[in-house]
């Protein structure tokens, strides 16, 4: 089960058994989804009935074993899965739900000047445009060299320092804003104190 997203190579069942080491999930399945601008990853993945963290545990396993560009767009956890008439997982029906949960996701514009300034630094280092808050850099299609560019423009607009490895760990246009206007809030700190 090898696809291609974002220029990687994905098995869906190295993501599945990944996804069953976490202790409370019984079974997972990967699959991917297309919309109009992106293809993208849907987990869904069947919990045992006291496992009530099962969900943060998924999610942060992926995040620490992952790169952010494999990651899945939209997670799902069900109680039990839905059946085709042969008694086996309805992978069809299982899209529709992960489409579904996409949908319903609240996404919002970039919200203020720091993510709106940044969504025109995407679009110059990696030619993304940015429709919400919760886009990620990866997911959109930008690799390791768009990043690169990217970091330069930040140093270069908003005056302040990040590290690959934070743009990796922070992939949505809403978590790299977070961290500049944590650094330039550093920065005003240190200004007043001098």
């Amino acid at each position: 089960n090898q696809v291609k997203l974002n220029g990687h190579r994905v098995e869906l069942g190295e993501l599945e058994q990944l996804t069953c080491r976490v202790d409370g999930v019984v079974q997972a399945i990967a699959l991917l989804l297309e919309d109009a601008e992106h293809s993208w990853l849907g987990l869904a993945y069947e919990v045992r009935a006291d496992s009530d963290d099962a969900g943060e545990r998924v999610r942060a396993l992926l995040t620490e074993q992952l790169p952010a560009a494999l990651l899945p767009r939209q997670w799902l956890a069900v109680d039990r899965w839905p059946l085709t008439e042969n008694q086996k997982i309805d992978r069809v029906q299982l899209a529709q739900q992960l489409r579904e949960a996409d949908r319903q996701h609240r996404r919002q514009p970039p919200q203020n000047t720091v993510e709106q300034w940044l969504a025109e630094l995407w679009q110059q280092a990696a030619d993304i445009q940015v429709e919400y808050n919760d886009d990620n850099f990866f997911l959109c299609g930008a690799d390791s060299i768009n990043a690169t560019r990217l970091l330069s423009l930040i140093e270069e607009n908003f005056s302040v320092s990040l590290s690959i490895a934070q743009i990796f760990t922070n992939p949505t246009l809403e978590q790299q804003a977070s961290l500049i206007t944590q650094q330039l809030s550093l920065l005003v700190e240190h200004a007043e104190v001098v």
